[in-house]
């Protein structure tokens, strides 16, 4: 049920956590048979691949990678965000650190763009304390916040998302997270679940601009949804 937001009260605080991990290089249509397969490869595997496995490796390289349908779809959201709303970024750096952006307020969502243009994927997916990480970049208390979680995939650092999202979800009650999935395998849905929160998944290139979108409707459009 949504409802206009009341003039005296504040927008919610959104912030964007950006999946940066390797697995971002990949083809926006790679299957997860696929993915399964190049990830689990051994060196000892790599140096001796066939010409029909590194033929199989290309072809999951090929343009448009996850990345640059990431990348776009993002440019879009904040192109559209009104000018009164600030956000904040979190990336990964492979597992160790979760660097946060931000936030940006409306005259600086160029300076936003631009950062995200340069972004580039590699390394690991710290998932579990990049959530957290944006979690303390909001109230969640006495303050809407929405989290979108743009991701293709679960923690590969030894943390557990799921149960860091539930941790939030007591600690944070008025804290969403929506989660976009660009893998189609709905590994992390277990977030935007701990806290009402909406899931959005797709490989295809206009739906994830579009479920993007959606993902901070309640922001664009000013209005309070439970």
């Amino acid at each position: 049920v949504c409802t206009p937001r009341p003039a005296d009260q504040l927008p919610p605080e959104l912030v964007v956590v950006f999946d940066t991990s390797d697995s971002m290089n990949l083809n926006i249509t790679t299957k997860p048979e696929d993915e399964d397969w190049v990830f689990g490869l051994t060196d000892a595997q790599r140096s001796r691949l066939s010409a029909q496995e590194k033929a199989r490796i290309l072809n999951m390289l090929r343009a448009p990678s996850r990345e640059a349908i990431a990348k776009q779809s993002l440019i879009n959201l904040v192109q559209q965000l009104p000018k009164s709303q600030s956000i904040s970024l979190v990336t990964f750096n492979s597992c160790p650190a979760t660097p946060r952006h931000g936030p940006f307020a409306g005259t600086q969502h160029a300076k936003l763009i631009n950062l995200i243009q340069g972004l580039r994927s590699e390394g690991g997916t710290p998932l579990a304390k990049s959530i957290e990480a944006a979690a303390a970049m909001v109230d969640g208390k006495n303050r809407d916040a929405i989290i979108v979680v743009f991701l293709d995939g679960e923690d590969g650092c030894g943390g557990n998302q799921c149960a860091s999202a539930a941790r939030i979800a007591k600690a944070k009650p008025r804290l969403k997270f929506n989660v976009v999935d660009i893998s189609g395998r709905g590994l992390s849905d277990c977030i935007a679940k701990s806290t009402g929160g909406r899931v959005y998944s797709s490989q295809n290139t206009a739906r994830i601009a579009e479920a993007l979108k959606q993902s901070v409707w309640e922001v664009s459009e000013g209005v309070t949804c439970k």
